[in-house]
């Protein structure tokens, strides 16, 4: 329910601010996160059979996108919380006023 949460928030937000959305922020954010969770479905971890060097290659291969998926997922989701507070900070300005 993270997204939905954000989407929501981010919504509410842009109207009251009449602002632009941040929904390509919570895409990405999710996106990546959903590529790195969809990666452990490709992950051949079986460690009591002997394994092949191609095998080991394609491992690491799919462990690395899925590291670098979860990097981007990361940045993604500081950079909106970032601008998401930094609205806030701007409707209760404006509710000040």
């Amino acid at each position: 329910m993270p997204a939905v949460s954000m989407w929501k928030l981010n919504q509410e937000q842009s109207k009251r601010l009449h602002a632009q959305s941040l929904s390509s922020w919570i895409m990405m954010w999710w996106g990546f996160l959903l590529v790195r969770m969809a990666s452990a479905l490709f992950l051949d971890i079986d460690v009591e059979g002997e394994r092949t060097i191609a095998e080991m290659q394609s491992d690491a291969i799919i462990q690395t996108v899925a590291d670098i998926a979860l990097i981007i997922a990361g940045i993604a989701l500081i950079v909106l919380i970032h601008l998401m507070t930094k609205r806030l900070f701007m409707i209760e300005v404006e509710h000040r006023e």
